[in-house]
């Protein structure tokens, strides 16, 4: 009898457990539109990369994911500098922090955003396996800025979410006042039933085995 209920205790166990078994990477990506990139392997949840890329003289940027798979926090955090000359070539920089191996989500998110800038333009979005989330993309051009969008999400395990900033530069600035932008960008996803959905699922699995197991 020990063992018959140290089974069932195993499999409730199993399926209670079953998404935080998988660890997700988060990876943090600069590229513009001349062909530079970097990218960059979260350690502890955390990726931060420093220096130039391009045209853009600075780049401090930093990543950091947190929380669990069905109710992941994300936060991407940037400080870019501009020089080049006049012109769209060179000019536009695109900064994404990925986070795989998430879900199921399934209620609401809250993404908030803000920041300073100066001679840029910057949008912001939100992507779940590739597909924009919600009002994404959300646009500033005058500082100091700042924004929040919310919405339903719905995704499956196995799911990857994508902070995205493009920047847009015009190539005006000078040096006393060089094209830049500062900004913060977080999302938040509470979990939304997925942890009560698998606590159903592991009571009738012990149930179904217990009635099994007496017979």
């Amino acid at each position: 009898m020990k063992n018959k209920w140290t089974m069932i205790a195993g499999v409730a166990a199993a399926l209670l457990g079953f998404s935080a078994t998988v660890q997700a990477v988060p990876i943090l990506t600069l590229a513009d539109n001349n062909g530079n990139t970097v990218s960059v392997n979260a350690v502890g949840g955390m990726a931060n990369y420093n220096g130039a890329l391009g045209n853009w003289n600075i780049n401090v940027s930093t990543g950091i994911a947190n929380g669990t798979p069905t109710s992941p926090s994300l936060d991407l955090n940037s400080i870019n500098q501009y020089v080049g000359g006049v012109g769209a070539l060179g000019s536009i920089l695109t900064i994404t922090f990925t986070t795989d191996n998430l879900g199921p989500l399934a209620g609401g998110y809250f993404n908030a955003k803000g920041g300073t800038i100066n001679g840029v333009s910057d949008a912001f979005s939100v992507l779940v396996n590739g597909v924009l989330l919600g009002t994404s993309p959300q646009s500033f051009s005058i500082t100091p800025f700042s924004g929040s969008t919310s919405g339903a999400i719905n995704a499956g395990a196995g799911s990857t979410i994508t902070l995205q900033a493009v920047l847009t530069a015009t190539g005006i600035g000078t040096r006393v006042s060089p094209d830049q932008t500062s900004f913060d960008d977080h999302l938040t996803v509470p979990d939304g039933g997925a942890t009560v959905m698998l606590l159903g699922a592991a009571l009738s699995v012990v149930g179904l085995l217990r009635k099994k197991l007496i017979a």
